[in-house]
């Protein structure tokens, strides 16, 4: 289905343009002609328009959003029948999913992914008030505004609960599915919980908990396999919030949280507490799918597994089953199988009374509570190159004592990772001694994808631990989050000279993103950028057969480009297919560009150093005219002391002026503090800049 194919569903709603594609539907960008607001319209695919069961579905979702107001979820406005076209009216948020902020950065951190998990949950909390499950939890289904605000949205398959209802297909994306929604059987608000958790695990390591061959195969992995620990996959991960999504993804859901207040408390504590010994849990129990429905042949596969495992609940912690070469599903499925029995009646063999076995692979799977010997010489050959505190949690449950008696700088191992065992004969001793690693004694800084996820605060006992120097600037990032790492003046801890490091404060109050004006009326386009804090400059005409006349063909700046409040945006509209074109006849620009920084101090008062200052910055050019001034940022609010960095990869100046000289002023009385001469050169202007 395409916008052409929409244009006549309702008199109301204009389309702008195709934004996305689900399972079960079209989202399209849309403006309501009676309010000349922007909407969302997810309309149902073609080929499931006739199907009653699926158009029931699909109305659900409109009902449940609607019962939900709050400012994590997305919320729908209207639900519209015509004919064979079915469609929902939604709020449209400007913004990505969290499946892509993902992807453009790796992984996230873990403040942010804490930050983003405390809001999510407290949408999901709004919902389960209301009796609504989500079902469908994913990146995919969640959607990161401007402002990083995280929406929820595709309540599609949410239904109030009930204790007598049953889902009639296992509905939701394979990699975050919750083990009871696997087996097709009742589901609660824990099922969410699992989901998040999941979700949770991306965030923080980028990769999904599990991956597979098909459906099916990564079905199962959520039946009988716990998830593997988090810090595998990134190291940096703090250990609270690693038991927060081991616990929110437990097998059995008695063992998760058992409803998201519950999450949310544990994880406002997180940050605070890093250990993560206040989370009650007594164990610790790999792009992504569209949502899909399982087949009824797949669906006999996963019940025939299941009721292997329905007797014995402790099968559900086998974590090293491996897979096997690749056959056919059925074989698969049959070599599966068939090792649960052999395994089955090895431990009926084995074992005359309860035994652990570590999921990890740090002490071995054969590893016996009542065997010290095993567990220790497993100990001694493992333990290097695991992180000191999982080892200590784990070899805790053994009775284990693991003590660090010395650590050392050492290239192979990273920070606090154990060197060496150094007990010569542990066989009847509790107690191992190690050497823990305080990583390489030359910092590296070369990585600036790594520099940009790492804190500061979380570097600063490496540096103490080394005897550096450090000085600290402060800058807004948009791209960085809040005390992340944007840059280091060296490439190493090596050499003479103090580190200067510069900390992110996030987005400025000044900073904005550019909203996408395409095809939007003048009016609604005018009213946009006035919300924004944005200046409309001038209005263009330009002819066009596609876009309709008065709508905005093109703007000044980019979309989606960090912009400053108060920035002159030229919109340029079409006049249709024989318009007139009232375009720039100026077919040249003339810029000039800096890089460099200011500490901030009083002019007449260069020896104070407390307070603050209001600062301008602006390029004064002489011209024909006289004397002219641009603003180039906006007064704002600085720390006396505090290095201001001046960066502007384009400034514009009058045409045919050669030079200009960028200001520094202070705005309350109008002294310039510094000056820098810049030159000027012409380049060929575009107007789709």
């Amino acid at each position: 289905m395409n916008s052409e194919n929409l244009k006549n569903i309702s008199d109301r709603y204009k389309i702008i343009e195709q934004i996305g594609i689900g399972g079960m539907s079209y989202v399209y960008k849309a403006i309501d002609t009676k309010t000349d607001m922007v909407v969302a319209i997810k309309v149902l695919k073609d080929e499931l328009s006739n199907d009653e069961e699926f158009i029931k579905k699909f109305k659900e979702e409109a009902i449940s959003s609607e019962k939900i107001k709050h400012k994590n979820v997305v919320r729908a406005y209207d639900v519209v029948d015509n004919g064979n076209c079915h469609f929902i009216v939604m709020e449209y948020v400007d913004g990505i999913t969290l499946d892509k902020y993902i992807r453009n950065k790796g992984h996230l951190s873990n403040d942010e992914t804490i930050d983003l998990s405390i809001q999510i949950a407290e949408g999901l909390k709004v919902a389960h008030k209301q009796g609504i499950i989500h079902r469908d939890v994913k990146p995919q289904n969640i959607v990161i505004k401007n402002d990083g605000t995280p929406k929820i949205t595709d309540f599609g398959i949410a239904r109030a609960v009930s204790s007598t209802t049953r889902n009639i297909s296992i509905i939701g994306t394979v990699h975050y599915i919750s083990p009871e929604q696997a087996r097709n059987e009742n589901v609660d608000f824990r099922s969410d919980i699992y989901s998040l958790g999941c979700t949770m695990y991306e965030m923080i390591t980028g990769i999904v908990p599990f991956q597979g061959e098909s459906p099916v195969a990564i079905i199962i992995s959520h039946l009988r396999e716990a998830i593997k620990l988090p810090s595998i996959d990134n190291k940096r991960i703090y250990k609270s919030l690693e038991r927060i999504i081991l616990k929110c993804t437990k097998i059995l859901p008695e063992n998760r949280y058992q409803n998201v207040n519950e999450l949310i408390e544990d994880l406002k504590k997180a940050k605070l507490d890093k250990t993560g010994e206040y989370i009650k849990t007594d164990t610790y129990n790999g792009k992504n799918s569209d949502t899909v429905i399982i087949s009824d042949s797949d669906m006999k596969i996963i019940k025939e597994i299941s009721r292997n495992y329905a007797n014995d609940k402790n099968r559900y912690n086998l974590y090293n089953m491996k897979k096997q070469k690749k056959y056919t599903m059925h074989i698969i499925m049959s070599i599966v199988i068939t090792a649960v029995v052999i395994c089955l009646l090895f431990f009926l063999y084995m074992y005359t009374s309860r035994k652990k076995i570590d999921d990890y692979g740090i002490i071995g799977t054969n590893s016996q509570l009542n065997d010290k010997s095993i567990i220790l010489n497993n100990l001694k050959t493992s333990l290097p190159g695991v992180d000191i505190l999982i080892a200590k949690n784990l070899a805790m449950d053994y009775g284990i004592n693991i003590n660090i008696v010395e650590k050392r700088f050492d290239d192979n191992y990273r920070n606090n990772e154990i060197i060496e065992v150094l007990n010569e004969d542990i066989v009847d001793n509790k107690n191992v001694d190690v050497v823990v690693s305080m990583g390489s004694e030359i910092l590296d800084f070369s990585n600036k994808k790594e520099l940009n996820n790492t804190r500061f605060i979380d570097l600063v006992g490496q540096l103490n631990d080394r005897n550096l120097s450090f000085d600290v600037i402060e800058e807004n990032d948009a791209k960085v989050p809040r005390g992340m790492i944007i840059g280091v003046n060296k490439k190493d801890s090596s050499g003479q000279g103090v580190l200067i490091f510069t900390i992110s404060k996030g987005i400025s109050e000044d900073m904005l993103v550019m909203p996408n004006l395409y095809n939007m009326t003048q009016a609604v386009a005018v009213e946009t950028l006035q919300k924004e804090g944005l200046t409309v400059g001038n209005i263009f005409y330009k002819p066009d057969s596609i876009v309709e006349y008065g709508h905005v063909l093109e703007q000044s700046i980019k979309s989606y480009r960090e912009v400053e409040k108060g920035t002159i945006v030229d919109l340029t509209l079409s006049s249709g297919k024989d318009g007139e074109d009232t375009t720039y006849k100026n077919t040249e620009k003339w810029l000039s560009r800096i890089n460099t920084s200011f500490i901030v101090t009083k002019r007449n008062s260069p020896m104070v150093n407390e307070g603050t200052m209001i600062i301008a910055i602006r390029l004064m050019q002489d011209t024909k005219e006289g004397t002219k001034y641009f603003e180039l940022a906006a007064p704002r609010e600085y720390r006396i002391g505090t290095t201001v960095s001046i960066v502007y990869s384009q400034i514009e100046g009058e045409p045919g002026v050669e030079t200009g000289v960028v200001q520094i002023v202070d705005a309350e009385t109008d002294d310039v503090l510094a000056s820098y001469v810049v030159n000027f050169k012409k380049q060929k202007r575009d107007n789709n800049e």
